[in-house]
C-alpha cells in the first residue's frame, strides 16, 4: 500500500512537470511574471532589435482576435518559425493569410481560452517574412495580471518603449489597441521631430 502511494506521488510530480513546460496550462490568475517568462521569455539571449519604439509604433492596424486557426492554402516559403493563419476577428471579418511568429500563437489561445483580448498589431505595408500575405508585426494579450507581448523576447523589447515614457505601463499596454500607428508613435517618441 505504501508503495503505490509512492508511484501515485511520483506520478503527479512528473505530471505536473509536463504541465508546466507548455505555458499554455498556465492558470488565468499567473502573475505577469510567469506569462512573461512562458510567452516571451528569451532564456540566456540577448535582445539585439533596433529601434523599440519605431518598431512597435509600426502598426497599420489592429485585430481584435476571436479565432485563430492555421491558413488553408500553401505559401511557396518561409521561414521555420514562421506560419500562416486565418483569424476570425471579434468584428466577425475573416482575415485570411496572417503571416506570425510560431511564438506568439500559443498566447493567443491562451488568452481566447481565459477570454482575455488578444490583439494583433497588422502592417499591411509590409507583406508576410515569405512574400506573401498580411504581415502581423506583434501581437498583444490583455491578461487579467497584465499586458503582455508574446514572441521570443518581444514583451522585453517592446515594453522597453513604453517604460522609458510612463510609469503606467500596464494602462498604456492595454490602450494601445485603440491608437494608430502615429499615435503611438507620438506616444513613445514624444517630442520627437519626426
Amino acid at each position: 500500500m505504501r508503495r503505490s502511494g509512492w508511484w501515485i506521488s511520483v506520478g503527479l510530480v512528473l505530471g505536473l512537470v509536463a504541465c508546466s513546460s507548455d505555458p499554455r496550462s498556465l492558470p488565468p490568475d499567473a502573475p505577469l511574471a510567469d506569462l512573461v517568462e512562458g510567452f516571451s521569455g528569451c532564456g540566456n539571449a540577448a535582445i539585439d532589435r533596433p529601434d523599440p519604439a519605431g518598431y512597435l509604433a509600426t502598426v497599420d492596424a489592429w485585430i481584435e482576435v476571436a479565432s485563430i486557426e492555421p491558413w488553408a492554402g500553401t505559401p511557396e516559403f518561409g521561414p521555420e518559425h514562421w506560419e500562416h493563419y486565418t483569424v476570425v476577428a471579434a468584428d466577425g471579418r475573416t482575415h485570411a493569410d496572417l503571416g506570425m511568429g510560431n511564438a506568439d500563437v500559443p498566447a493567443v489561445e491562451w488568452s481566447l481560452t481565459h477570454s482575455f483580448p488578444a490583439w494583433l498589431a497588422v502592417d499591411r505595408d509590409r507583406e508576410g517574412v515569405d512574400g506573401t500575405g498580411t504581415y502581423v508585426a506583434y501581437t498583444l494579450s490583455l491578461a487579467e495580471s497584465g499586458a503582455f507581448f508574446p514572441g521570443f523576447c518581444m514583451d522585453a523589447y517592446l515594453r522597453s518603449a513604453v517604460a522609458a515614457v510612463t510609469d503606467d505601463v500596464d494602462a498604456t499596454l492595454r490602450s494601445l489597441p485603440s491608437l494608430s500607428g502615429p499615435e503611438i508613435e507620438a506616444l513613445v517618441l514624444p517630442g520627437d521631430p519626426g
